[in-house]
């Protein structure tokens, strides 16, 4: 379980994997700030933004981890690219 509070003070709820990975969880509908090693996309980009701004959710966005007090600050999707480095995608 985890909690997500947005830049403009909207919360929501979804999971922690306990490792690297949040997802938003809202109207039967899921999306993960953590990518792994993929490049999400674009499709999954727009797909996430209209889902943000269909919701009334404004980026960054803080996630904690309800049991582990785990948090990690998002202003989009991010993934490990071929040098192994961190990259966020803004949305």
């Amino acid at each position: 379980m985890a909690e997500f509070k947005f830049a403009n003070g909207k919360i929501a709820l979804g999971i922690y994997d306990g490792a690297s990975s949040f997802t938003l969880v809202a109207n039967d509908q899921g999306f993960s700030f953590w990518y792994g090693g993929v490049k999400p996309e674009q499709k999954d980009i727009e797909s996430m933004f209209n889902f943000l701004l269909s919701n009334g959710y404004q980026l960054p966005v803080e996630a904690t981890a309800k049991w582990s007090r785990t948090r990690e600050k998002y202003n989009g999707i991010q993934y490990i690219n071929n040098d192994g480095e961190t990259v966020e995608l803004s949305i």
